[in-house]
């Protein structure tokens, strides 16, 4: 008798396929939707932004990774009443089941908005929300195997088409836009840090997949840090070009920067014309690839927190709601750019302050452990 492997079944993956969903999740909506406000905080530096936001974030994260550590064996729904109590453990747990509902919405807000504008104008955007909301739970529903294996085939086919194509954008690029290279005042991109919170956004998932990553020779703390250079990379070629093609004032007075740069794109010699649609066409896989993850974790979180042994169900209950809040408000511009400074507030909070605090007590409690086992 042959026993074939359940591969649907998969519940654990190595520390480079958690880098990879860390890249998935953070490499979507910001890289289209955004760019507007950090033109507008870091001007003309919005590259070097990047860098510094790529290096600040990339810290959080290993911190959460260090955390992590600590419980290898359990995740963050687990151990965090036992390091703040029940009651403000609970709140700390509401804080990052919030943040990736909000996280959720506020993507497909934008994105439903984003392809209403620039491929399907005469369809209502509520409709191409509900359309990807339905491809996500489609995916939701399946195994965490299937949704690891269809994430690593998105990203490793997508993102390299996607960058090759808005690459492009060099043809046009005007090296006085950028000039000068290095701020006089860094303080003014320290200032614009908090911009970029957005482009990196995501990476709180690993207080929760964490403790399905086996244990071997490779050390996460390499692999987060690779993927957060990855990314870094490519939001720093998208800053450069924005900015070199654009200039910043311009960037800072449009709605969606990336599709301009695109729009101004003349390839000679090719058949090639109008590239956002190409653009568009390399964006929506990996802003699909962002919203499963950003509907599997809350949708964790319920399984978890209810001692059910299915996350299905969950699905199901909760993505009508989602649906509700990022498509059916009337003025859904403002009401998405509310939401967002509330999540970028509430998302620097928790990885500035609750996760080092986490860590603190973490250590004092292993500590009050070696001393009394002495």
């Amino acid at each position: 008798m042959i026993t074939v492997a359940n591969l649907e079944a998969k519940s654990k993956m190595s520390p480079w396929q958690l880098a990879l969903l860390v890249a998935a999740i953070g490499i979507g909506t910001e890289i289209i939707g955004g760019g507007r406000a950090l033109a507008q905080s870091a001007g003309e530096y919005e590259w070097l932004a990047f860098l510094l936001g790529a290096i600040c974030f990339c810290g959080a994260a290993l911190m959460m990774v260090r955390l992590a550590q600590v419980y290898p064996d359990q995740d963050f729904v687990e151990y965090i009443p036992k390091l703040w109590g029940k009651v403000l453990g609970s709140l700390i747990i509401a804080m990052l089941f919030f943040l990736f509902v909000g996280y959720f919405t506020l993507t497909l807000g934008v994105f439903s908005r984003v392809i209403t504008i620039f491929m399907f104008d005469r369809t209502p955007p509520e409709i191409i929300g509900i359309a990807m909301a339905i491809a996500c739970v489609y995916l939701a529903l399946q195994d965490f195997g299937t949704i690891l294996r269809t994430i690593q085939l998105i990203f490793l086919v997508t993102v390299p088409v996607f960058f090759l194509i808005f690459s492009t954008g060099v043809f046009s690029l005007q090296f006085d836009n950028l000039q000068p290279l290095w701020p006089q005042d860094i303080m003014k991109v320290m200032k614009a840090l908090p911009d970029t919170w957005g482009a990196y956004a995501g990476y709180e998932i690993i207080l929760l997949l964490f403790p399905l990553v086996y244990r071997c020779n490779t050390n996460p703390n390499i692999t987060i840090a690779s993927s957060f250079g990855c990314m870094g990379f490519i939001y720093i070629v998208f800053g450069l070009l924005t900015i070199g093609v654009l200039s910043a004032e311009n960037a800072q007075n449009l709605a969606y920067p990336a599709m301009e740069v695109a729009r101004f794109v003349e390839l000679p010699g090719t058949f090639l014309e109008r590239l956002e649609t190409y653009v568009l066409g390399g964006w929506i896989p990996n802003v699909f690839t962002s919203l499963i993850l950003y509907l599997y974790a809350p949708v964790y979180m319920l399984k978890r927190l209810s001692g059910h042994a299915d996350h299905r169900p969950w699905v199901l209950l909760l993505i009508p709601w989602l649906v509700f809040f990022s498509t059916f408000f009337t003025d859904m511009n403002n009401v998405l750019q509310d939401m967002s400074k509330i999540i970028k507030v509430t998302g620097l909070v928790f990885s500035f302050i609750i996760i080092p605090a986490s860590l603190v007590l973490a250590w004092f409690k292993k500590r009050g452990k070696d001393h009394a086992a002495t």
